[in-house]
């Protein structure tokens, strides 16, 4: 029947051959995805240009090119050789000691440095992927995990951030000016005297003169 031709096994070698270049390209990205070597990553996007992973090929290159030029640069004269060598894994990182604290601590500051990811004072997927790539635009061992060394080194990383307590200090003198005048009050007509004085004699006198014409 017609309907038949609809499954022509001769569609089955180029479903083979799509399947066989997914599979190549996944086992080249595997080789270049902790790549801290933005020539090997650009590879990738030559070879594929519409790849899957095209855009976070893209992400790294920005964050090798930004990152180390603005922060790395300035920074790399205080941090010990060795951040750059030993590499991290979770004994590592269980040496360190961090509570749930000092875990969000660690996750505000890489979102400081362009490297965003909710602050939960846990250590997920997603943030042991945020920590490859901060490692990597760094040129340390792109592990996902932290030593003393590393953690060190990213506290030691000055964080562009506009923290609250700036904005109320900024906040302050205007608030003080706004409140100026201390407690004076301003009384009109100089009337030092009471009512009944002689200047609220006069001013009645005068006034029943002008309401008689």
């Amino acid at each position: 029947m017609p309907a038949a031709a609809t499954t022509d096994p001769s569609n089955a070698p180029a479903l083979a051959a799509g399947k066989q270049g997914s599979d190549v390209e996944l086992e080249f990205w595997r080789s270049i995805r902790d790549s801290n070597k933005v020539e090997e990553l650009n590879a990738y996007l030559t070879s594929y240009p519409n790849g899957t992973f095209k855009s976070i090929a893209l992400a790294r290159i920005a964050a090798l090119q930004d990152g180390p030029s603005i922060t790395t640069r300035n920074l790399s004269a205080g941090i010990d050789p060795a951040t750059f060598t030993e590499e991290a894994n979770q004994v590592s990182e269980d040496q360190i000691g961090l509570d749930k604290n000092q875990r969000r601590d660690v996750q505000r500051r890489l979102t400081g440095l362009g490297f965003d990811v909710k602050a939960t004072g846990k250590f997920d997927d997603e943030t042991r992927s945020v920590m490859r790539r901060w490692q990597a635009a760094r040129g340390y061992p792109s592990t996902g995990y932290l030593n003393k060394l590393q953690h060190k080194a990213l506290l030691s990383e000055i964080v562009s951030t506009r923290a609250a307590s700036s904005e109320q200090a900024d906040d302050e003198p205007a608030r003080r000016r706004s409140s100026g005048g201390g407690g004076r009050r301003h009384y009109g007509g100089g009337g030092a005297g009471p009512p009944g004085g002689p200047g609220g004699l006069f001013g009645g006198m005068m006034g029943g003169l002008f309401g008689r014409r």
